[in-house]
């Protein structure tokens, strides 16, 4: 995904695919509630980002697939970097929170 869809020299996924599906289609705030009327300092805000085409959207022009409890794959266009992780925890949020504390600076470098 990181590439536009290509190995090498081959293109595997079509780069508009790829485009479309990292891009903000439909709005992610929790049901009954718009997004602008969310207090975005204490609600989780990558989950208020939007959600693509079986990718949720994030802060710093990132998105990530998720898995349960804390298993993320996260696309850091921007960076060049993509981030795997696992966890067991309840509070998904927090450990992006961590990315964006301690990972993104060190890759913005």
């Amino acid at each position: 995904m990181l590439q536009g869809g290509k190995w090498g020299d081959r293109q595997i996924v079509s780069a508009r695919w790829i485009s479309q599906m990292s891009m903000k289609q439909v709005d992610s705030a929790p049901a009954g509630i718009n997004a602008t009327q969310l207090d975005k300092e204490t609600a989780d805000p990558d989950w208020i980002q939007g959600y693509g085409y079986q990718d949720w959207m994030c802060r710093h022009n990132a998105y990530r697939a998720d898995g349960a409890r804390g298993q993320f794959i996260i696309v850091m266009p921007d960076q060049n970097a993509v981030v795997a992780m696992t966890a067991d925890t309840p509070r998904m949020q927090d450990e992006l929170n961590l990315v964006w504390k301690y990972v993104l600076p060190v890759l913005d470098k």
